[in-house]
C-alpha cells in the first residue's frame, strides 16, 4: 500500500510496528500507576486481551509485564 510504503519511508518502521512500539512504551509509563493491574494497562493500551498483550510484551522487552514493573518500578 502507498500509504504504508511512505511511513515506512520516513520512520523506518511498518506502520505495525510503530503502532506496537508506542503501545509498549505507552505501557510502560502506566506501570508506574500501581492501581493498575496488567489487564487494566493492556486495555488502556488497546489490548482486549491481556495474554496477547503480555506475549508481545515479554517479545519486545524479555521479559512480562509483571516481572518488568517489579523490576523497574517498584
Amino acid at each position: 500500500c502507498y500509504m504504508g510504503s511512505l511511513f515506512k519511508k520516513h520512520t523506518k518502521m511498518a506502520p505495525i510496528d510503530f503502532i506496537i512500539e508506542y503501545r509498549m512504551k505507552k505501557a510502560v509509563e502506566l506501570f508506574a500507576n500501581e492501581k493498575l493491574n496488567i489487564s487494566d494497562v493492556a486495555r488502556n493500551v488497546g489490548y482486549d486481551d491481556a495474554m496477547l498483550f503480555s506475549r508481545i510484551f515479554k517479545q519486545r522487552y524479555g521479559v512480562s509485564p509483571k516481572k518488568y514493573r517489579a523490576l523497574h518500578i517498584d
